[in-house]
């Protein structure tokens, strides 16, 4: 029967048969793999596929609720059942009236025989009006007429309330509900968003559409402390404002966050736990029914890096096209995005998580429009000493409001260390301060700002300024974290980026001006050029190409690269300077006079050096990404997944080969409120150029 299926769908002939949910291939696959699920796909997408069991299951159903039992019938049982019943109630009677005629003459004239007395019965519950036949002088048969005609009320009546529930279930509104058979995890702007299509194809207004969202996570389990065993989670996935109007098709979004139950999810993790992803849609029609439809994803249903084909149509303005279009045909169908290379699922699920491209929020009002720099850059103020900076900003200006910044370091125990002192902690945490001593400052987000961290004596970065300082740090993590709140709901809104201080953090590097102020401008508007929010240039102030460089109150130090050896926490004796660490034959020792010590290498070159260090947080980490620590139930339910090892001579999972390279927004003047645009490949070859110029 599954063949059969199968040859039937290839052929197309069955195409249109729920074009709402699809071909109906999601469930065949689903068959043939054997794979479990909650909710059913394909022909009949939204129905339950639990099966409970016990003791008189069904006869309690019946009993207690028995009018839903009746209208959950095929249409075509109940037409069956009632044509029976109808036919009962009339031999019934008539074989009453029979017995009647029989015992006592002349309580029904024209009456004689069966026929007749089973035509009287019909002509009595249908009120068809009495002719050749009916009644007499008789009590008898006077009261089996007003019995007769009661019961046929009620029966009548129940007929009809059968009937019309089943007929208008709304069951029947959601197949008008268009609702994708795949879905997409892949980035929008830089951000990491869940989406799927939604669409209604009736003119008539849906009233107050919801979307709601649930992730079903089973694997094996988890055991409470008390020692309860819980086999399935089920956790909300928030999709935020849909549009109300349903006018046009819509791409629904969930974004992928610290705060999502999807967080740091690949297809190996979502595979391991049996995962599923039930989606439903709630409405009432405009004569004040409720109505649903429903659907699910599995984990091979979750296309990664792939976007929804476009299917609206603009009219063209012409004499004979002045309406919108909708092309159906393409409603499920998705295309890979640019850039995105053809691997295996298990693959690219983990490139499209770890990478997190230059781009920022698109404008949008209600959205998290927060941005964080994708790097840090540590460089000299005018006072000469050294500082810790990141950018932020919000890309529809001041739609957060009390908005803070927090910098936060983790420096992680080396190995041999643990190893040596099993009661050494893991980490330490360290708060740099960033100007929110009183807790009172808050941010103006109307324009980007550049957040900074002096590094003094009384920074937890002071080391930095020590010789061998930051060979010690290069593989510890900062965390920016941002959040605010959003004035048109008061929601709390987060945006956070983790660095590895090892390749994130650009040394003697600056971020690009990128306010333009209002008196060069012909409407005398502030413009941001948000194209080059997370560009960064080598900060020339200063004498720092393997010069030596003053900073008041701290020893003359000057920039040196790092050597993977560093990395993993050993390091060896420098001739000029005994006791500290160096680095690839150049120290952050101090310069002393008259030493025959290498010349540092120049601030540009070590920044590159930097930048292609190896992380230690594993092949994942190949840029800013949006999170490194993974939930932990991740970890506790997830089953060890053998296949995640790669193959030789396969691309790695998240390498730079199996990414795109960073894009970044157009390089060009937009006021605070226009739209962004994407950076084209000539934009990406000035600033280039630009950079060898500096």
């Amino acid at each position: 029967m599954l063949a059969l299926r199968d040859i039937l769908l290839c052929k197309g002939l069955r195409r249109n048969v729920a074009n709402n949910n699809g071909t109906g291939q999601e469930q065949i696959e689903r068959d043939r793999r054997q794979l479990p699920s909650l909710v059913e796909a394909g022909r009949h997408a939204g129905r339950s596929r639990v099966v409970f069991s016990g003791s008189n299951i069904n006869l309690h159903l019946w009993i207690r609720d028995s009018f839903i039992s009746i209208v959950q019938n095929k249409t075509r049982v109940l037409i069956l059942a009632f044509f029976i019943i109808y036919q009962l109630f009339f031999w019934s009677w008539g074989s009453l009236y029979y017995l009647l005629v029989r015992f006592k003459p002349g309580c029904i004239y024209g009456a004689d025989s069966f026929v007749e007395a089973w035509v009287f019965a019909v002509v009595t519950q249908m009120t068809v009006g009495y002719g050749n036949t009916g009644p007499q002088n008789c009590w008898p048969v006077s009261v089996m007429i007003v019995v007769q005609g009661i019961l046929s009320v009620l029966l009548g009546a129940m007929v009809v309330g059968i009937m019309f529930a089943r007929i208008s279930h709304p069951h029947y509104r959601g197949r008008s509900i268009y609702m994708s058979d795949r879905a997409s995890i892949a980035r929008r702007d830089g951000t990491l968003k869940l989406m799927f299509r939604i669409a209604d194809i009736r003119r008539t207004q849906v009233v107050e559409p919801h979307v709601k969202t649930f992730l079903y996570t089973w694997g094996s389990g988890r055991v409470t402390a008390e020692g309860e065993k819980i086999p399935v989670r089920c956790e909300a996935l928030d999709i935020g404002y849909i549009d109300g109007m349903l006018l046009l098709p819509l791409i629904i979004e969930h974004t992928i966050d610290e705060r999502s139950p999807l967080c740091g999810h690949t297809h190996d993790s979502l595979t391991s736990l049996n995962a599923e992803i039930v989606v439903t849609f709630e409405g009432t029609t405009e004569f004040g029914n409720p109505f649903m439809a429903r659907r699910s994803y599995l984990p091979h249903e979750l296309h990664w890096g792939e976007q929804f084909l476009p299917i609206i149509m603009r009219p063209e303005g012409s004499e004979t096209n002045k309406h919108y279009g909708v092309d159906l045909t393409h409603f499920h169908d998705l295309r890979r995005q640019k850039d995105v290379p053809s691997a295996p699922a298990s693959e690219v699920s983990h490139a499209v998580v770890s990478r997190a491209l230059k781009t920022v929020p698109y404008p949008l009002l209600g959205e998290n429009t927060l941005v964080v720099s994708d790097s840090l850059c540590v460089s000299w103020t005018r006072g000469g000493a050294l500082e810790l900076v990141a950018r932020v900003g919000d890309t529809y200006p001041n739609q957060m409001v009390e908005v803070v910044v927090h910098f936060i370091l983790y420096r992680w125990c080396r190995l041999e260390d643990q190893q040596r002192d099993p009661l050494l902690p893991t980490f330490t945490q360290h708060r740099l301060d960033v100007g929110y001593n009183t807790g009172a400052d808050r941010l103006n987000l109307r324009l980007p700002v550049d957040v900074r961290h002096v590094i003094d004596a009384r920074s937890p970065l002071a080391n930095w300024l020590e010789p061998g300082g930051v060979d010690s740090d290069l593989g510890s993590e900062i965390v920016v974290i941002m959040n605010g709140y959003r004035t048109r709901s008061t929601d709390n809104v987060l945006r956070q980026r983790t660095y590895n201080v090892g390749q994130h953090v650009r040394w003697g590097h600056r971020f690009v001006p990128i306010v333009r102020p209002p008196g060069f401008s012909g409407d005398g508007k502030a413009r941001v050029r948000w194209g080059k929010f997370h560009a960064v240039v080598p900060d020339t102030r200063k004498e720092v190409d393997g010069h030596a460089v003053s900073v008041p109150g701290g020893p003359r130090i000057r920039l040196a690269k790092a050597t993977p050896a560093s990395l993993a926490g050993t390091s060896s004796e420098h001739p000029c300077c005994p006791g500290t660490s160096s680095l690839l034959g150049h120290s952050l020792c101090p310069a002393l006079p008259g030493s025959n010590s290498h010349p540092a290498p120049p601030v540009s070159l070590l920044s590159t050096q930097l930048s292609r260090m190896p992380s230690r947080l594993g092949p994942g980490a190949v840029e800013a990404s949006d999170y490194t620590i993974l939930p932990m139930d991740l970890h506790r339910y997830a089953a060890e997944i053998a296949s995640m090892a790669t193959p030789a001579g396969a691309v790695a999972p998240g390498s730079l080969d199996a990414v795109p390279e960073d894009r970044a927004m157009q390089d060009s003047e937009l006021s605070l409120n226009a739209p962004l645009v994407a950076q084209s490949a000539q934009d990406e070859a000035d600033a280039a150029k630009m950079a060898r110029n500096l």
